[in-house]
């Protein structure tokens, strides 16, 4: 059985939801742990699955963003956007989703998927840098390193033509 057009539609647009959904809530979580756990004075303890999980949507988020951002316009889009940074952004949105999507949508998940990622992973190298190894959980250790890797790739786009 196929799903109608606009049914796929809006299945994509939940599902590109819910991951960045649960990248925000669990590392949200995961951070936030770390900033309070002074009263224990031991970094806090994240199961094994919690932490595959979170690891695996860093990887999946962060990789859709540096990829996008690295992803040239769709031709029919080249010339009616002239900004340098809102090209950077609608390549994301066309990475995320598909082409049936229309374009507001996929610029608004983009913005919400590199807003989310870049303010998480700096979130996460500044706290290793201040927390220190000892202090920081393998979580917020796992995103600090998968964020800075990325955010190379990510600032590399920059200085190329969208």
């Amino acid at each position: 059985m196929k799903l109608p057009p606009q049914a796929m539609l809006a299945f994509s647009i939940i599902l590109a939801l819910t991951a960045i959904a649960g990248f925000g809530y669990l590392f949200g979580k995961g951070i936030i742990d770390t900033l309070n756990d002074d009263v224990q004075n031991m970094p806090p303890e994240f199961s094994e699955t919690y932490v595959y999980i979170a690891t695996g949507l860093a990887g999946l988020v962060g990789g859709l963003v540096a990829a996008g951002f690295n992803q040239s316009l769709p031709p029919e889009l080249t010339l009616t956007i002239t900004s340098p940074l809102r090209k950077r952004i609608t390549a994301v949105g066309s990475f995320i989703q598909p082409s049936q999507t229309p374009i507001q949508w996929r610029e608004w998940l983009a913005v919400i998927y590199v807003a989310v990622y870049i303010i998480f992973g700096v979130a996460a190298i500044v706290l290793w840098a201040i927390e220190g190894e000892k202090d920081t959980p393998v979580l917020v250790k796992n995103l600090a390193s998968v964020s800075f890797g990325l955010f190379l790739a990510i600032v590399r786009s920059l200085f190329s033509e969208p």
